[in-house]
């Protein structure tokens, strides 16, 4: 099944206009200024109050188009440049929604959601960009299990993009199969920085007892209560997204099973997985934090650069 960026999350009602007083745009991300302090023209967006006014630069320049899907920080809605017909996305984010945590200064924007900052610095091709200030065209969901080649192919793109981030001391914090989003030559983008955490990359890394992602995809450590560093669990989180891309399902039947890494592979009619998918699975879903494989080391699995089967 195929969706045209969207998060695939249940309907709201409209958000108050005092919310979106305090509200700007980020066109899949905003990268230079707050859209809403200049309105001119009225909203036809069903999420928008009555009588809600856009930017007018924005609106001479776009025409909004379908909600493509909504997350905890706002809306997206897909868009069309009225010069050049271009199709982009739009995400609307409710300041009032980011909490302090996920706020940080830029040096041209000011105070910025972290989110904001991170896309406008990164440039990695499995990274969602941004084009000027708006998305690239649309891309669709990852939303069925994908032969073991294929599989591989988009969790080897996927891997990349995590060790990059690790390099850089950021931790994207909410892997999952929503926040992937892959184009129609099976290029794959990470999609969703809401989450993310940004440390020091030459200095220790952080322990943390907030959890921030999404329950399907916690690792053992977190389920424990226990205090957690962000590189091993988005390891974890790979793994799970990978059972996901060959399965089409969790690799853990309930909680209590993933606490203990008791991982129960659902069974594709007509699909054995090869000695390395399994290993691969093993070693991101290794119930140790210290001894579960590191971004790095699995980015050199045979099995993911293509010398395992």
């Amino acid at each position: 099944m195929h969706f045209t960026r969207a998060y695939c999350l249940p309907r709201t009602e409209p958000h108050s206009r005092a919310d979106w007083g305090r509200a700007y745009i980020n066109a899949s991300y905003a990268t230079t200024q707050p859209f809403l302090t200049a309105p001119a023209r009225p909203s036809t967006c069903p999420r928008f109050p009555p009588g809600h006014r856009l930017n007018r630069h924005f609106t001479s320049a776009y025409q909004l188009g379908q909600e493509l899907g909504i997350g905890g920080y706002g809306f997206v809605t897909s868009a069309r440049c009225l010069r050049t017909g271009e199709e982009v996305a739009v995400k609307f984010i409710l300041k009032s929604r980011v909490p302090p945590a996920a706020w940080t200064q830029h040096e041209q924007m000011g105070m910025v959601p972290i989110e904001v900052m991170l896309l406008c610095r990164l440039d990695h091709p499995n990274i969602v960009k941004c084009k000027d200030v708006y998305e690239d065209a649309l891309y669709y969901y990852l939303h069925k299990h994908l032969s073991e080649s294929r599989a591989r192919d988009v969790f080897a793109q996927i891997a990349d993009a995590v060790a990059y981030l690790d390099r850089r001391g950021i931790a994207h914090r909410d892997i999952k199969d929503e926040n992937i989003l892959i184009d129609s030559a099976h290029r794959v983008k990470l999609v969703d920085f809401g989450s993310a955490s940004v440390c020091d990359p030459a200095g220790p890394r952080p322990y943390y007892t907030d959890f921030r992602g999404t329950s399907t995809y916690a690792a053992a450590e977190v389920l424990r209560g226990e205090p957690y560093q962000a590189a091993p669990v988005e390891v974890w989180a790979l793994g799970v997204l990978l059972a996901f891309l060959l399965t089409g399902s969790s690799p853990f039947a309930t909680a209590g099973d993933a606490a203990q890494g008791i991982v129960g592979l659902v069974e594709v009619p007509g699909q054995h997985l090869s000695d390395g998918a399994m290993d691969v699975l093993a070693r991101c879903l290794e119930v140790n934090p210290k001894t579960r494989i590191t971004i790095h080391d699995l980015k050199r699995h045979p099995w993911v650069v293509g010398r395992s089967r």
